[in-house]
């Protein structure tokens, strides 16, 4: 298994936040819920994700991913960059509780809830795709693999001894054949991922919806004054909202590299199929 999403997905989860940027506040006008939109999907074969692959962006410099990823990096990190360490007012927090009536607490109250339950949410989604639902997918492929070395690597084995013997080439190598079939399963099970992937990120999409639902029935109910101790909530809301969001592309940037670690590439000497 060469799963590398559960620790850092699970990490994002419980931490709220982008790994090195814990401690950074949003933006009171960044909402991460619309990006969702520019996730990109899962290649659909394996020529597909060899073009996709190359030197992303990162704040640390660049690292080997899916190009089709950075556009949405990059917004994240502009947020980044524009973000502030978390502060709270108090003392306005007290104060604000002191003059609430029953409408601003019940709201209040309903978005304490929906931060809570959001982060719940998350963590049940993450831990379902990368430790429930991805990992048997892996193991088909990765047998399938298997069997596909043990159907070639002896053809190809023989032939080189054969052309070995002979002085020269005495026999069609096998190799183009069995890397046909090794990229034929990488597309296989990049198919097979593709639905299960798209559920999961309409999963945290729908969790990212629900923050964005209460934050909006809270603001009609507080007007033009925002509560300190609701503007806390809604941060820790918006906040879940980038922990999916991000949890939406460490999916698919492992699941991307996890098959172009098995794919056999143009550049080995082989055509791709």
């Amino acid at each position: 298994m060469k799963t590398t999403g559960v620790g850092v997905a699970l990490l994002l989860v419980a931490l709220g936040a982008i790994p090195g940027r814990a401690a950074a506040q949003l933006s009171s006008d960044v909402v991460p819920l619309h990006s969702f939109a520019d996730v990109p999907g899962l290649p659909r074969d394996v020529p597909a994700l060899i073009k996709r692959y190359g030197d992303v962006a990162t704040p640390d410099g660049t690292e080997k991913g899916d190009l089709a990823t950075e556009a949405v990096r990059e917004r994240i990190d502009g947020w980044m960059k524009r973000a502030g360490p978390p502060a709270m007012d108090y003392s306005a927090m007290a104060g604000a509780a002191g003059v609430m009536n029953p409408a601003v607490a019940e709201a209040i109250g309903e978005l304490v809830q929906t931060a809570t339950r959001m982060t719940t949410e998350i963590s049940q989604a993450v831990q379902t795709f990368e430790l429930t639902t991805l990992p048997p997918l892996q193991q088909a492929y990765e047998a399938q693999l298997d069997r596909i070395h043990k159907e070639y690597d002896p053809q190809i084995e023989r032939c080189l001894t054969l052309s070995e013997r002979a002085g020269g080439s005495s026999c069609t190598d096998p190799t183009p054949a069995r890397n046909a079939a090794i990229n034929a399963a990488g597309t296989a099970f990049l198919q097979t991922v593709e639905g299960q992937y798209h559920t999961y990120c309409d999963r945290l999409q729908a969790i990212a919806a629900e923050g964005e639902v209460a934050i909006d029935h809270a603001s009609k109910v507080f007007g033009a004054s925002t509560p300190a101790m609701a503007k806390g909530q809604i941060m820790i809301i918006r906040q879940n909202e980038l922990t999916e969001l991000t949890a939406a592309l460490s999916a698919e940037q492992d699941v991307f590299l996890y098959v172009y670690g098995h794919a056999e590439l143009p550049n080995d000497g082989q055509d791709t199929p």
